[in-house]
């Protein structure tokens, strides 16, 4: 199960309590698109597109721990028993995540693993690849391009390249 919500949060970049509010019911295929609507932050509407292997990897691990497809108002997101997860159980395995990943060397140094975190790791690929912080602001609903750009999009790349590419005749 961490691994499929993990992905789903890394690709979807919603909120953890918009993600763990969702139901079966709450996901749609419009034109072999999937998409989930719900209510977030400030009980604001949203409508947000997810990715099919998401999908996949969260049915497979609803069966593994139900032993049952799902229905439409199954909750996406359970803990071991089969209930619907709660925010302090997705902290507590994201938590376990970040210390088992430490241990394994697999994350070298100390930083706070957690949902937002890959809410944070969405809007920074999406502006890594080349989308525009109006459009990434758009796509995880923040409000303040200022606090945006402070907290979620990294300003470290070098100028040099492009002032190469401007200034070479």
């Amino acid at each position: 199960m961490n691994y499929s919500i993990s992905l789903f949060l890394v690709i979807s970049g919603l909120r953890a309590s918009e993600a763990l509010s969702l139901t079966w019911d709450d996901i749609e295929e419009v034109d072999g698109e999937y998409f989930t609507k719900g209510l977030g932050k400030g009980n604001k509407a949203f409508y947000q597109e997810l990715y099919p292997e998401a999908l996949v990897a969260l049915r497979a691990a609803w069966m593994a721990v139900t032993g049952r497809k799902s229905t439409g108002s199954d909750y996406l997101f359970l803990n071991e028993y089969g209930h619907m997860m709660t925010y302090h159980t997705m902290w507590r395995r994201f938590k376990d995540i970040g210390r088992d990943a430490r241990a394994n060397d697999v994350i070298k140094r100390e930083f706070v693993f957690s949902p937002h975190l890959l809410r944070r790791t969405y809007a920074t690929v999406l502006h890594g690849a080349g989308m525009s912080a109006r459009a990434v602001q758009g796509k995880i609903r923040h409000s303040n391009m200022e606090t945006l750009t402070k907290h979620y999009l990294k300003n470290e790349e070098s100028a040099r390249p492009y002032l190469e590419k401007i200034l070479a005749i």
